[in-house]
């Protein structure tokens, strides 16, 4: 059932989200801020706010509902290439508009430079997802198969 395949891949996502997002947060927060002098937001400077881990498995779920309405219209039969695709199209119509309002709302610089970490977080966290959700769809694919020809012979 497709729901096992969404759940599994979304809490793998929403993991690994946690993992590298957060990570990437702390690093760039504090590499960029010290390296080009720019005003760290006060929701980016870590840990202050611990509500993020909650979102970033929040974000892997809805990353991995929607991965699984679209994933037969990616381009590619791989899932390695269609989770790199699926990372490049979140991020472009995700992330660097988002962080182009914050940057002209804000005038602050490190909206701009925070879009290559998010990439980075982007194309990790769906290619994940896209690897855990077409292998849980093979692994009970296969099981089919093995039930159908004990069921022949």
């Amino acid at each position: 059932m497709a729901i096992k395949k969404i759940l599994f891949a979304g809490i793998i996502g929403g993991i690994t989200n946690i993992i590298i997002g957060n990570t990437l947060i702390f690093l760039s927060t504090n590499m960029l801020g010290s390296i080009f002098n720019l005003e760290i937001p006060e929701l980016f400077k870590y840990p202050n706010n611990l509500l993020l881990p909650v979102l970033s498995v929040i974000i892997g779920f809805i990353w991995a509902i929607a991965y699984s309405i679209i994933n037969k219209g990616i381009p590619g039969k791989l899932a390695i290439f269609k989770g790199l695709f699926y990372g490049f199209i979140l991020w472009f119509i995700g992330s660097v508009p988002q962080n182009l309002v914050e940057y002209l709302a804000n005038n602050n610089k490190y909206y701009i430079y925070k879009i290559i970490p998010e990439f980075i977080q982007y194309i990790i966290v769906c290619f994940i997802i896209s690897i855990v959700y077409e292998s849980a769809g093979k692994k009970k694919k296969e099981e089919n198969k093995l039930k159908t020809e004990d069921i022949n012979k």
